[in-house]
């Protein structure tokens, strides 16, 4: 069987190809293992670019708080070769040092000439930073270029001693043309999607009316970090033994409430998956999120059934196509999209 040729290079989101075989525990019985020799690919997000204002911020530094569900990457790419045997190599694309480490220096270096002296600091809690490939046929370019998609959020504060005050959230989504090569991925990552990305946030914070700040209402840090750090990651399915039954939704999966607890798997051609509930109806698969057999946790995409792995406080998950190839995916715990 020949691959179709989309499948030559592509970011994050690769088509699902339903002829994997699931509920398999031979076939994924060693998904953590190769999850765990996952290459990656690096962005160095540094900058020479200097703000030019004569502004003088009340803060010392720029700290950004990385409190994303799965700070391991911000994009997954997997590159197809077919030299001598086909191949697929999965890698994790990150900031590096971390996205965390990587944008608090970023900033800092961008705002140095502006930043004043004291206890005080600006902290910003990244919520999200995702770069996705845009999956629809509308949005194709080429076999070479596609439409990426950038997605940040993040809630920023400022802190003096123990108190933090409110002052700006971003939550926005960009879409550019960038390149499909391995060679060309990151840089064109970094220079259409993360730094225009940056540039807004660069723009907040100097447009900022700081004065007015620290005259709002403050939050006590344990009122903040109790939300950004424990509420935030307190979901039900990252807390609690899986409950045996189908999920309908995510909302379904991330609160561990699925509303079907009595079901019965089939094994059907090709290694599809047929589920019926308690009463012998059967359940359509692709409406459904998944299930669990109160032990493991399984997504589904169509008739086909995929094995979850908990990675930080997210589920990532491999799909295995002909040659038993894998291919990573992981679920955006913030939205339940899988990318």
């Amino acid at each position: 069987m020949t691959l179709p040729r989309y499948f030559l290079t592509s970011l994050c989101f690769i088509v699902f190809i339903n002829c994997s075989f699931c509920q398999n525990e031979g076939r994924y019985s060693k998904d953590s293992i190769a999850l765990g020799k996952i290459g990656e690919m690096q962005i160095a997000l540094d900058t020479n670019e200097r703000f030019g204002g004569e502004l003088a911020f009340p803060f010392r530094s720029i700290r950004i708080a990385d409190v994303r569900f799965d700070t391991t990457h911000i994009g997954i790419y997997a590159s197809f070769s077919r030299i001598f045997i086909p191949t697929i190599k999965n890698y994790k694309i990150n900031c590096k040092n971390g996205a965390g480490s990587s944008l608090s220096i970023y900033f800092n270096k961008y705002f140095e000439k502006n930043l004043g002296s004291g206890d005080i600091e600006l902290v910003c809690f990244l919520k999200r930073l995702s770069v996705v490939k845009r999956d629809t046929l509308i949005d194709n370019v080429s076999l070479t270029r596609t439409y990426g998609q950038v997605n940040f959020t993040t809630e920023v504060f400022l802190r003096s001693g123990n108190e933090f005050y409110a002052v700006f959230k971003i939550d926005t989504v960009l879409i550019e043309s960038i390149g499909l090569k391995k060679k060309e991925i990151v840089d064109e990552i970094k220079e259409y999607l993360l730094v225009p990305a940056m540039k807004i946030m660069q723009k907040k914070i100097s447009s900022t009316s700081w004065d007015k700040i620290m005259k709002k209402k403050s939050f006590s840090e344990s009122v903040v970090y109790g939300n950004y750090f424990n509420n935030r990651f307190n979901l039900p399915i990252l807390t609690q033994p899986h409950k045996k039954g189908i999920y309908k939704s995510f909302s379904e999966f991330k609160n561990n409430a699925p509303s079907v607890s009595d079901f019965k798997v089939k094994k059907g051609k090709s290694g599809s998956v047929s589920l019926t509930d308690e009463e012998g109806n059967y359940v359509a698969t692709i409406k459904m999120f998944g299930f669990s057999d109160g032990k493991r946790c399984w997504i589904l995409k169509g008739d086909f059934c995929y094995p979850l792995i908990r990675t930080g406080n997210s589920f990532e998950f491999f799909v295995t196509i002909p040659y038993n190839l894998k291919i990573l995916f992981a679920i955006d715990m913030e939205m339940g999209d899988i990318r």
